[in-house]
C-alpha cells in the first residue's frame, strides 16, 4: 500500500511539473490571443487582464490591410515547394550515403553535418549578394533556395539514421532480380521510411512557415510578402495577425503530432 501511495504521489508531482511547464510555454500565446481582442485603450490601461469588451477591429484591419489571402498563398507555395524538395533531395542523398560507396563519401557527409551548426544569420550577406547577382531578389526563389539548403542537413541526418539499420536483404533480393539503385530507393527504401518522411515534412513545414529573417530581407515587395513579413509591416494589428498566422500551424501540428513523434522516435531508435 505505501508503494502505491508513493507511486501516486510521484505521478501527481510529475503531472504538476509538466502542467506548469506547459502553461509557461503556452502563456505567451495566451497573452497574444488576449491582446488580439483588446482595444488599444485597454492594452494601454489594462494590459494584464481579460478585456471587458471584445474588439474584433484588429482582425478586420488585419484582413483588409495586410492582404492575407495573397500573403497566405505565397507562404503556402514557398513552404510546400521547400518541403517537397527537402524530402526528395534529402532522402536521395541519405540513400547514397547509407547504401552506396563513392570517393570522398565521408568528407561530403561531414560537410553536410557541419552545416547543421552554421547560423543562418551568417549567410545573409552572401545570399543577398547572390540574389542580386542572379536577379532572384523579390521572387520565390530568393528564399526557397536558402530554405532548402538550410533544411537538407537535418533531413539527410534523419533519413540516413533510418536507412542505416534497415535490413539489406530486401535490396539484395531486388538486385538479384535486376533492380537498379534508383528502383531500390523508390520502391523499397522510401515506403519503409514513411515515419521519417512525415517527421521531416512536418518539421520543415513549420520552420519555413514561421521563418522571418530571410523572408524579411529578400522579399521586400507587397506581391511576394509572406505572412510573417506582413505581420511585421502591419504592426498596428500585429496581435491579430500573429493569431491568424499561428492558428493554422498549431492545428496542423496537433493533427500530425503523432506522425512527427513517431518519425523522430524511429530515427532516434535506429540511430
Amino acid at each position: 500500500m505505501p508503494r502505491r501511495i508513493s507511486a501516486l504521489l510521484n505521478s501527481l508531482g510529475l503531472h504538476a511539473v509538466l502542467t506548469t511547464i506547459s502553461f509557461l510555454f503556452l502563456l505567451p500565446f495566451i497573452v497574444v490571443i488576449r491582446n488580439s481582442f483588446a482595444s488599444y485603450r485597454e492594452l494601454r490601461d489594462n494590459p494584464l487582464f481579460v478585456p471587458t469588451n471584445i474588439d474584433l477591429g484588429g482582425y478586420v484591419r488585419a484582413w483588409d490591410r495586410a492582404n492575407i489571402p495573397i500573403a497566405g498563398l505565397n507562404t503556402i507555395l514557398i513552404a510546400g515547394t521547400t518541403v517537397l524538395m527537402v524530402l526528395i533531395l534529402g532522402s536521395m542523398a541519405a540513400f547514397a550515403f547509407s547504401r552506396l560507396r563513392f570517393p570522398g563519401q565521408s568528407q561530403v557527409f561531414l560537410f553536410f553535418m557541419v552545416a547543421l551548426m552554421l547560423p543562418s544569420a551568417t549567410l545573409m550577406v552572401p545570399l543577398f549578394r547572390l540574389n542580386l547577382a542572379l536577379g532572384t531578389h523579390n521572387t520565390y526563389l530568393a528564399v526557397i533556395g536558402p530554405y532548402i539548403a538550410l533544411g537538407l542537413p537535418l533531413g539527410i541526418l534523419l533519413f540516413k539514421f533510418y536507412f542505416d539499420t534497415l535490413p539489406r536483404e530486401f535490396e539484395d533480393s531486388a538486385r538479384v532480380d535486376g533492380a537498379s539503385a534508383f528502383t531500390i530507393y523508390r520502391h523499397i527504401m522510401l515506403p519503409l521510411a514513411r515515419p521519417v518522411l512525415a517527421a521531416v515534412a512536418i518539421f520543415q513545414f513549420l520552420t519555413t512557415w514561421n521563418e522571418f529573417v530571410l523572408a524579411g530581407l529578400f522579399l521586400t515587395k507587397r506581391h511576394v510578402y509572406t505572412l510573417t513579413v506582413t505581420a511585421m509591416i502591419h504592426r498596428s494589428s500585429a496581435f491579430a495577425l500573429i493569431v491568424i498566422i499561428s492558428l493554422p500551424v498549431a492545428l496542423f501540428f496537433l493533427l500530425t503530432q503523432r506522425h512527427f513523434i513517431s518519425g523522430l522516435t524511429a530515427s532516434a531508435l535506429k540511430a
